[in-house]
This record gives C-alpha cells, structure tokens and sequence, in this order.
C-alpha cells in the first residue's frame, strides 16, 4: 500500500514537474516575444478552506500569507453587513478602483433591461471579469452594445454571498479572456451554522423608493455532508423624476421642453402651426413657447413620466452541500442558485413625427405623396383654408397610446458539480457549471408605424384632435423579445509541492484545465424584425462558441525573502479568427524585512470578441458622410467649400456584426510596496500600466471612409456607386441625391488604449478602553489615459480632457469602524473627483475649468446594536447624510442640445445617485 501511494505521489510529481518545466520555457519565449504588444496577470479562488490556510484570488496555490505578488482585496461578510449592502454591485461600486463607474441600467434611459455591471479600471464593464467560486458566468443577453457584453451582477444574491475578493491585476495567464482591469470573484458561503433570519425596510427623505427585503438561510451538517439553503425577496418601488427638484420638470435648471408637444411641420421641420389646445386636452402635458427658445412651438414636459428607477420585484434561493465520498480522500460537492426578477419601466409617450419606416406593412403605393406627409388641401391638414396651404408633417406625442414603457422579466440560475480531495501532498479538484440567463420584454405604448401613417391619411384625421380610441386599438403594437445566454464549463485542478527543493523551500505547482462552451440568441416578434416600428429593426441573432485553456503557475522560492512566479495560459478558440492564444505572467515578491513586501508583476492579456459582435446580425439605414478619398484627391480638404468635399446624402450603410473580429490584445505592469510601519498600521502602494491594441469599436459610416483615405485601412468595406460614374465622388452624387454606393460599418478592431495610475491603501487599527477601532483609506490615482482610435494619428489624452473617456483622475474611499461590547458604528466616505461634462467646447484638448462636474462627496453611517439573550440585531443605517444632490452637468448649456438631460447624459449616471438621503432599519438574528 505504502509503494502504491509513492508510485502515485512520484507519477503526480513527475507530471508537475515535466509539464510545468516545459511551459516556464514558453513562458519566457512568449513574454519576449510579446513584449511590445500585450500582457496581464492572474488569479482564481480555490474552493477548499484549511484553518492554517488562506486561499484568495491571484493564484491556484495554496499561500499562507495575506500579501502576495499581485494586489488582492478582500472584502470580507462582516464588511458587507456593516456596510448595509444589499447588492453585489453595492459592494463594488464604492470601490476606488472601481474608476470607470458602475453602470446600472435599472433606469428608464437604459437599454440592458436592469442589468447592473462594475467597471475596474476605466477599460469597460466586458473587461472586468466576473467569476463565481472561481468560475464563468452566462453573459448579460440583453446586451449594452455590440462591444460590450458583461456578468449581470445583480442576477449574483447577496445572501449566499462569503466575501468577494477583487484583484486589480490582468489575470489573462490564469483565467484567460476578459481579465483586463481585474477579477471579481464571488466566493459563496460554504456552510450555515443552525438558522439565521433578517427583515430589513428602507425609504428616502424626499420620497420614493421605499423598499424591503427579507433574507433567511438554514443548514444541517454532521461529519459526513452538509446542507443548506439560502433565500432572499427584495421589493422596491419607482423613484420618479417628479419626486426630486432638479428633475420636475423639463424646464428646471434652465432646461428646455420637448419639441415634440402638438405642431405641424413643413418637411424642412419648419413650424407651420401649433396646437391651438396646447397645454390641455390631448396637449395637456404641453406648453406652448415654454423654456429658453421662444416662439409658438407647442412643447411637451416628459418628466411627470419619467423614472429614475423602476417598481421591481427580486427572489432568490440557494442550495448547496458536500458528501464526504468513501473512496479517494474525497469529498463531493454542488451549488445551484435561481434568481427570478421582474422589472416595469415607464417612460413618456412615443413621439410621432410621420414616415417612422421605410419597410411598412402598408407598401409605399399607398402614399403617392410619401409616408407620413399630409398633402396640402387635405382635411387633415392644419393648413387647409388658411390661405397658406403647405404639405406638412405632424410632430406630436401619442399621449392616447399611454406612456412608453417595458415590462422585464429575468431569470437566472447557475450550478455547479464536483469532486474535490488530496492525494498524498495534491490538492486536486474537477467540476461540471452551467449557467443561464434569460429576459424578456414587452414593449408598452407602441405602434405599427406604417398603419398609423396610413390611417391618419386615409381618414384626414387632424392630429390637433384626440386620435380615437379605434385608431389606437388598430395601430397599437406591442413588440416583444427573448434574449437567453449560456455558459457550460468542464475544469480541473491539481496543486502541490514538486519536491524541488531551492534555497528558500520546495517548488509549489499547480496544473489547470478548462473547457467552456458559450451561446446566445436573441428573439424578436415578426413586426419589429421587419422594422415597422418606431424603434427600427431589430433581427434576431443567435451564435456560439467553445475553447479550452491549459494553465500552469509555479511559485519558485529563490530565498527565503525572495520569491519568483512563473505563470501561463494557451487558450484554443473554436473561432478561426481567434484561434490560439497564449498568456505569459512573471512576478517577484521580495521580503527584505518581515513587515515589508515589495512585488512586481508582468503580463500579457487578450479578450476574445463578444459573441454579439461576431454574430449579432446585421441593420441597413442610410448615413451623410464626406468622400474624404475624393475630397483629397481633388487637391482639397474635408469642410472646404467645393463639390468634391460636399456632404453626401442618403448613402447605404449596412451596420452590424463582423465575424472576422480578431482578440483585442495587451500587457499589464505592476510594481508595488506594503509596508507593516508599526504594529496594526500597514500601508500600501501599487503602481500600474495597462496597456490594450485592437480593441474593438463600433464605427460610424465615416470613419470608414476616413480609414480608408487616411491610413488605407477598412477600404474592402466600401462598395463604390455604379450609377453616378461621373460624379466627383466615387460614393454617389455630391451634391445630394440618391447613392446606390454600399459600406459596410459596425464592429473592427480599431483602437487602443493605455493607462497607467497608483492605489494606495492604508489600514490602521488600534484597541482602545473605549471600543476597537478599524480603518481603512483606499486612494486611486490616475496619472495618464490615452486613447488612439485613428491608427494614423497619435494617442490622445483622455483625462480632464474633451474625448470619448470619462473618468476621475482621483477616487477616495475612507471606512471607519467602531466596536464596543454590544455596540458598534461604521462610518464609510466615498469622495469622487471632478468628471469632465459630456458637451465640453474643445474636444481634442484640456477643457476649461466649468466644464466639469464638481468632485462629490457621500458619508454613510450605521449604527448597530447586538440584542442581550442571543435576540439578534439591529442595525439602524443613513446613507448620503449630508443629502447631496444628483450633480449637473456643467457642459449641458442653458439653450442647448438636451439641456432637460443634463442629469442623465454624459458620466453622471456611472457615478452619482438620485436618492439623497435614505434611511434604513434591519434586524437579523441567528438560531
């Protein structure tokens, strides 16, 4: 028996030892290689807990120490609860690191149907990977962009929640795909001791948004398997723009009404007539000359029907357990979580503005005139009788079709199944996940566009009237759609010593496989495939992919205070535009004194193409653009007045999915210090370079032209007219006029970007007669951000500066906790620095000084109190205490474009909260 286990223990150690010697040569050949292009560093939780252990995010290798090559937090249960949390995306968004935002599209001006996502970094939402126990998740299917498809952390319960451990490193080496600006990984409870119960109401000081929630879990175990279940309802209901006073209205702050009240236009858009009811009736909701622009423009105000958030409904249960296995020191384990969600969100009536569609159901023979116009002459007409008969259109809200909205319906599950043990000094672990995300949504207050077009034509309605309730009932239109995603994952881990011994202790190792296969689809009903609808066309899409990765890390231990890690990831893709891809790591961790480390870290990392960018299907429409080849070979430049450089209309432009897309690709470089001062005060600096090319950008019709006659580049995109050969351009007639030229926009790999910032920490904490102090100042600073999304021009800088990147150069976030006996206050501040406006007047350079948003400051306190008799809890929290208001966007003029929606535009809604002051009250206890 003794033979059979050193003949397995040496079989074991031989692979280890083989594998991860040949891959440490590809590793330096590969980093050497790629020097120039591309990097990243990586983690992943191990599921096993052992007491003498600690196991966090950054390595597959069992570590003792807190403090390792690549910086890891950890924020821990008790954190959460202190904190009031109630979400996952709560937990994060509050993290300094979290510099690009948290994008919540639980709002009325969304399009992800409640998705919540995090953005580490500023690199985007979809490079910042999401992991659960140190595994993948389905995708988000309603997808924020063809660009970026992200985890919808609010499908994650925060009732099975641990702690999360987020790494604000590239992790490529380790996890593969996706881990640019970090890796947040969601470690689930492992066990439940007895029962625990908690109620929790909450409200704010301005109104709207009460909400509740109620959480329990339970657990059995005994020496052999464990049981349990966690489940949790939440219910919240809508915040109103009504309801806070910077957004009653449309007018407030200097802000301008809807044109879309009640008018007749000419097909100039000039105004022939205006409601004579405006501001009653049919008009109620309008104004007549209302806001900055004066006239006799009926005006409509949307805020009566807008929502900041939404009535919404979240249940969620989780069961888990383990078996120990009679056989192979194992022990097998599962998890599987359902979260349901249900959402309403409402917004102002659809405008009507007449011809909505080129592709109606009723065939343009039935509009000699053109959809939507009505004739000069016609009964309908506001102009007939007048004197002054002109063809028009109506420009109007359809306040008879009720307000715009969608009812949302969510549901999410994922699971996982495995077998875990050791085998003489291995850990070894292998599983089976599958996760799956489904919405759907039906679309309220819509209608068949062509129908409507043809029914005011046909019956000479005058739109000045109420449209009647049998015109409503034949236009109306409820559009629906299913969008579902899937994630099915195999993998396997083995870790241990390699009984190699050096100067500072034995090699450790660790060996990795996975295998992930990834769909989606979306679904839409017939009518709006076809595009009758004031939306446009949206086709159906459906794709799907699968690749492997192996990985491998060693730990060499050069010294005792000197430490070496060698890491790398193949990933093979089933995508022949991406193919193969390998992720080399190296770092060093040096100890020159017990209370010092100093770490450095070296990576390459990629992302593979979302799925909705390869195969989401295409849209035609038609885009101005400028000729820039032929306004240049003329011996001109765009913008001079001539017939070579004049804007040509109406040009074909087919948009959509490209399936050639390569992996975007880059490197990230760390190199830090944490430093134990004295006793309990540690502090700690990390700076970083993240450096990413080929990253993928949805391009307009003109930018592909501009490629072309700058740089060369996206020329195969350009289909040349045939039936103006004459003409100055090879785009069509230049001087207006119909194009049978073609080009083909959306997804490319175009841009680049790089960044180079520094987080500082420092923990301070100190035992006292009066209670035990914690606390915690977190600091990230952003030193540079540059952006190239012309190849044949430099990088620009995006930081304080007019570009297409918003974020702060500063986040702060400052925890105090205090404990005494039963009592105790946590007290959290969140400082955000000043954001550049969305409208700045110089857009290549540094904007002016009132053109940010001011920098924005939040202090949140909770009060708790632990019962006597083991009666629970109570915890009494304020969020916001000093009450501050949503800030405007400075940039967002009075007069000017969307100046009703400087709240809703630009950065603002990544960063800043409507609610104000909110109060909540919780009791929990454990039985």
């Amino acid at each position: 028996m003794e033979m059979t286990s050193k003949r397995k223990r040496k079989g074991v150690q031989f692979a280890l030892t083989a594998i991860a010697s040949v891959a440490a040569v590809m590793c330096f050949e590969g980093a050497a290689y790629a020097q120039d292009a591309a990097a990243t560093a990586g983690a992943s939780a191990d599921q096993t807990t052992e007491p003498a252990e600690i196991i966090i995010t950054g390595s597959r290798i069992r570590q003792v120490q807190k403090e390792g090559p690549t910086p890891v937090t950890i924020i821990t249960r008790d954190d959460i609860d202190k904190a009031g949390y109630q979400s996952v995306t709560d937990v994060l968004e509050g993290m300094s690191q979290n510099t690009g935002g948290s994008f919540n599209t639980s709002t009325s001006f969304s399009f992800g149907a409640g998705a919540q996502t995090v953005d580490l970094k500023g690199f985007g939402s979809n490079r910042t990977l999401i992991l659960i126990d140190g595994r993948r998740q389905a995708i988000d299917p309603v997808f924020l962009s063809q660009t970026n498809q992200s985890v919808d952390l609010s499908t994650i319960p925060l009732a099975m929640v641990d702690r999360i451990e987020v790494l604000t490193d590239g992790a490529s080496a380790i996890y593969g795909s996706d881990a640019i600006g970090g890796v947040i990984n969601i470690i689930t409870k492992k066990s439940i001791n007895g029962g625990m119960l908690s109620v929790r109401g909450g409200t704010t000081q301005h109104g709207g948004h009460d909400n509740g929630e109620i959480q329990f879990g339970a657990g059995v175990a005994n020496d052999k398997m464990s049981l349990n279940v966690a489940a949790s309802y939440n219910k919240s209901n809508r915040l109103m723009f009504t309801d806070r006073k910077y957004s009653e209205s449309d007018a407030t702050n200097g802000g301008t009404f809807s044109g879309y009240g009640s008018n007749f236009v000419d097909p100039s858009g000039a105004l022939l007539a205006s409601d004579p009811d405006c501001g009653t009736g049919n008009a109620g909701d309008s104004t007549a000359g209302a806001g900055v622009i004066v006239g006799t423009r009926c005006r409509f105000d949307r805020a009566k029907y807008r929502e900041w958030y939404p009535d919404s409904e979240r249940g969620s249960v989780t069961v888990w357990g383990d078996r120990t296995l009679p056989f192979l020191d194992a022990t097998a384990f599962g998890r599987f979580t359902y979260v349901k969600e249900q959402q309403a969100f409402r917004l102002e009536p659809f405008p009507y503005g007449g011809g909505e569609t080129s592709n109606g159901v009723i065939p343009d023979s039935e509009f000699p005139d053109g959809r939507g116009l009505i004739p000069a002459g016609s009964p309908g007409n506001p102009t007939t009788g007048t004197g002054d008969e002109q063809d028009g259109y109506f420009n109007r809200r359809l306040v008879e079709f009720g307000g715009r909205g969608s009812d949302v319906s969510s549901q999410n599950y994922n699971g996982v199944l495995g077998v875990r043990g050791r085998l003489d000094d291995y850990d070894w672990e292998a599983a089976v996940s599958q996760s799956h995300a489904s919405v759907y949504t039906r679309t309220r207050g819509n209608f068949i566009s062509s129908v409507l077009d043809y029914l005011v034509l046909s019956r000479g309605l005058n739109l000045f009237d109420p449209i009647p309730q049998d015109v409503v009932d034949e236009a109306g239109y409820t559009p629906t759609s299913l969008g579902v995603s899937n994630n099915t994952g195999i993998d396997a881990t083995v870790s241990g010593p390699l009984h190699i011994d050096l100067p500072g202790g034995p090699i450790q190792a660790a060996l990795h496989w996975d295998y992930n296969h990834e769909d989606f689809s979306s679904r839409n009903d017939k009518l709006s495939v076809f595009g009758d609808t004031p939306d446009g066309a949206a086709p159906d899409a459906a794709g799907s992919r699968s690749y492997y990765g192996l990985a491998f890390e060693l730990q060499l231990p050069i010294i005792n205070s000197l430490e070496l890690g060698l890491a790398g990831r193949y990933d093979d893709y089933n995508i022949n535009s991406v193919g193969g891809q390998f992720s080399p790591k190296v770092s060093l961790a040096y100890r020159p004194l017990e209370t010092v480390l100093v770490r450095a870290s070296y990576g390459n990392t990629f992302r593979a193409p979302d799925l909705v960018a390869l195969y989401a299907g295409q849209s035609s429409g038609f885009e101005t653009v400028v000729d820039t080849r032929a306004c240049r070979a003329s011996g001109h430049n765009p913008g001079d007045d001539v017939p070579e450089c004049a804007d040509i209309q109406s040009v074909p432009v087919v948009n959509g999915s490209n399936p050639d897309l390569k992996s975007e690709k880059g490197w990230n470089w760390n190199v830090g210090v944490s430093w134990e001062i004295v006793k309990d005060l540690t502090v700690s600096v990390d700076h970083y370079t993240i450096s990413l090319n080929n990253i993928v950008e949805v391009l307009t019709a003109q930018q592909v032209v501009d490629s072309c006659a700058n740089e060369g580049l996206l020329c195969d995109q350009i289909t040349d007219s045939v039936s103006h050969p004459g003409s100055p351009s090879g785009l069509g007639n230049a001087v207006g006029g119909y194009s049978d030229a073609q080009i083909s926009a959306g997804a490319a790999n175009f841009a680049s970007q790089r960044l180079k910032g520094t987080d500082t920490k420092i923990d301070y904490r100190i035992n006292t007669g009066v209670g035990k102090f914690t606390n915690t100042l977190t600091w990230t600073w952003l030193q540079s951000l540059k952006v190239k999304i012309d190849p044949s021009a430099p990088a620009e800088e995006q930081l304080n500066y007019g570009g297409s990147v918003t974020v702060p150069r500063h986040r702060l976030s400052l925890v105090n906790d205090w404990s005494y006996s039963a009592y105790g206050a946590y007290v959290k501040t969140n400082f955000i620095g000043k954001l550049p406006g969305a409208l700045p007047n110089e857009t290549s350079g540094p904007i002016a000084s009132d053109e940010f948003y001011p920098s924005f400051l939040t202090i949140d306190l909770q009060l708790r109190y632990t019962l006597p008799a083991s009666l629970g809890m109570v915890r009494l929290g304020i969020d916001n205490i000093l009450d501050r208001d949503f800030p405007l966007d400075p940039t967002e003029k009075v007069g000017g474009s969307n100046t009703a929606n400087e709240f809703i535009t630009g950065a603002g809604p990544s960063y800043f909260s409507p609610l104000g002051r909110a109060y909540y009250l919780q009791y929990e206890v454990t039985f």
